[in-house]
């Protein structure tokens, strides 16, 4: 009776469990069977209690002893994800596009999503870390099986082994029929902001790790979200938090100018170089004519996630006003290759958008190019953004 009931429980289980009489095994399932068979028999003879990354408990009544495995997760991997994550997420840039990038080559093979929840719907995934990788960022679908079932749950956490078998058309996991799902969702008082999430081959030796790192991160990007989203009393307005753009979720031009000005200072006093590029789309109001201002905000949010998916962890990117967005991207000896960047955005959303003939006018400078001065920066990235844009205008 006991077997029937302790096998029916911990079958499907990811963690080694193992069912003994009179230290005789009776059961054991999938995960402890794949253990090694020296590991399997210092267990059985209960000559150690550590093995292939689980610390094994051991609990008893009458003649029997039940094993259960809890994963340990090397230490060295917690604190490196702390020291990573937390400076990166302070550096600026999208915490989500952040928080992938860090847990990412943590995580291993499997594939790590971090998925930002709109308020209006939907959900943008941000951070998609895959083969070393982090790929494009991308809008999802509202109401998809696996999203629905993350929001709507009491736990933050969900497991699922083979999704592909209960959500088979899910636009996450398509056709890749992953041998497992795990995700964190990300809480604030104010309600759900996300989730990270992984997925790919049920390996229980490392799985229980990897969600342990998973469920880390989340709370670390909680944490980060709770302390960006809390109002400072102000002593005076110069230190009020300044104001986040609704259409794109991008700081505007009053954090550009203050970040700016930083640049400038620093600069002056470390000779710490900055690039400075101002971006406008060119004929959006074509784009709001033919197709619908709806379409062109579209438009919008999804060039503001490709450009904060193209920063590294120290760029910054900000909505000017109107169609126009600027980056500063500190550097020190080689300005980051920035028009590549910016073809490669320009080809993703011609495609995502289906406008053939979308292009962005650029214009471009450094402060080492200007002596320091932010102001001379300003004029001369304006003058050249205009002499893009008459260029391309005239082709």
């Amino acid at each position: 009776m006991k077997t029937r009931v302790v096998s029916e429980l911990f079958t499907h289980s990811l963690l080694p469990v193992a069912l003994l009489d009179n230290q005789e095994l009776q059961w054991a399932n999938t995960a402890f069977k794949s253990l090694s068979p020296a590991i399997r028999q210092q267990l059985l003879h209960d000559e150690t209690n550590l093995g292939q990354g689980y610390d094994f408990d051991r609990l008893s009544a009458e003649s029997y002893c039940l094993l259960i495995g809890r994963p340990v997760t090397p230490p060295t991997q917690e604190r490196e994800l702390i020291r990573e994550l937390i400076p990166a997420l302070a550096a600026g840039g999208d915490p989500w596009l952040t928080t992938a990038r860090v847990l990412g080559p943590l995580i291993g093979e499997d594939q790590l999503l971090a998925v930002k929840h709109r308020k209006a719907g939907g959900d943008d995934l941000l951070g998609h870390w895959q083969d070393g990788n982090t790929l494009a960022p991308r809008q999802l679908p509202t109401g998809h099986g696996l999203a629905e079932q993350i929001y709507s749950a009491s736990d933050d956490q969900l497991l699922i082994l083979k999704p592909g078998n209960d959500h088979p058309n899910d636009p996450i996991i398509g056709k890749e029929q992953p041998g497992y799902w795990a995700s964190q969702r990300v809480d604030t008082p104010a309600g759900a902001q996300g989730y990270l999430a992984i997925f790919g081959d049920n390996d229980s030796a490392v799985l229980a790790a990897r969600i342990r790192l998973l469920q880390l991160a989340a709370d670390l990007l909680s944490g980060f979200l709770i302390d960006a989203g809390r109002e400072t009393p102000p002593e005076n307005l110069t230190n009020t938090r300044q104001p986040i753009d609704d259409l794109t979720g991008l700081p505007g031009r009053a954090a550009f100018d203050a970040a700016l000005e930083a640049s400038e200072k620093r600069y002056l006093q470390t000779e710490q170089d900055c690039e400075m590029a101002m971006l406008d789309i060119n004929s959006l109001s074509s784009i709001n004519n033919e197709l619908g201002i709806d379409y062109g905000d579209q438009v919008l949010r999804l060039l503001a996630d490709q450009l904060k998916a193209t920063c590294r962890h120290n760029d910054r990117v900000f909505r000017f006003g109107g169609d126009e967005f600027v980056l500063l991207m500190p550097f020190s000896e080689h300005a980051p290759p920035l028009s590549q960047r910016l073809n490669r955005i320009e080809n993703w959303l011609k495609e995502e958008t289906g406008i053939a003939q979308f292009s962005l006018a650029a214009g471009v400078s450094s402060l080492s190019e200007t002596n320091g001065s932010s102001d001379d920066l300003m004029l001369l990235c304006d003058r050249r953004l205009k002499e893009s844009k008459a260029s391309q205008l005239a082709e």
